[in-house]
């Protein structure tokens, strides 16, 4: 079974030409001891690898922004993976995933063991909550930001049950379902996600574009 941890950021409504999202993650996995430190310029695709301190890879896609639509042409993508055995601190990580995405340019992220997503997006995730590249279902942490969050009936979304619930004004939302990233993927948490991803199935909009 393979130890890798995925770290994946979309925005189809925000510019990453600059490199601000990319810079934040590497940074972050750099300083948690996820990844080496490494310079990566941002470009229409970035693809960097390393295997100290264990093995890891980058790679983005970054796409035009239209100023005037306010949309980009195509979905900038960030993936992120990296060993398992690295993650010594979930609080620290679940913290910098936050704090990463959190400025308003990030429509979604999420964390979760690599394999154990794969299986919830070939079962209980085949049918995803908004779009298969992006919101399938409710990861070990989640963030909607501007973009995605919209979509869905806030009044709905209120007294979730999970480990921790934050609000960043009416513009984010960060989920983090059970405290370990290391129970991610364990039998008894896979109920937690499936009845917080069910929340979010129930909350959208009537007028949401993934009705």
């Amino acid at each position: 079974m393979s130890e890798r941890i995925l770290w994946r950021a979309t925005s189809s409504r925000s510019d990453w030409r600059g490199g601000g999202p990319l810079r934040r993650v590497i940074d972050a996995a750099a300083r948690l001891g996820l990844i080496e430190r490494t310079d990566v310029e941002p470009g229409a695709e970035v693809t960097v690898s390393g295997k100290d301190p264990a093995p890891w890879e980058i790679y983005a896609n970054v796409y035009p922004f239209d100023q005037e639509s306010g949309w980009v042409d195509g979905m900038n993508n960030l993936f992120l993976t990296f060993d398992r055995s690295r993650v010594t601190d979930s609080k620290a990580l679940a913290e910098a995933f936050f704090e990463t995405s959190a400025p308003g340019d990030v429509e979604y992220a999420m964390i979760h063991p690599y394999d154990h997503w794969s299986t919830l997006s070939d079962g209980p995730y085949e049918v995803p909550v908004t779009v298969n590249i992006q919101f399938r279902g409710v990861s070990w942490a989640t963030f909607l930001g501007p973009g995605h969050l919209g979509e869905f009936d806030r009044k709905k979304l209120q007294d979730l049950e999970a480990h921790e619930v934050r609000w960043v004004d009416s513009k984010g939302l960060f989920i983090l379902a059970v405290p370990d990233l290391a129970a991610a993927d364990k039998p008894e948490t896979e109920p937690v996600l499936l009845r917080l991803t069910e929340r979010f199935r129930a909350a959208l909009r009537p007028d949401s574009r993934w009705r």
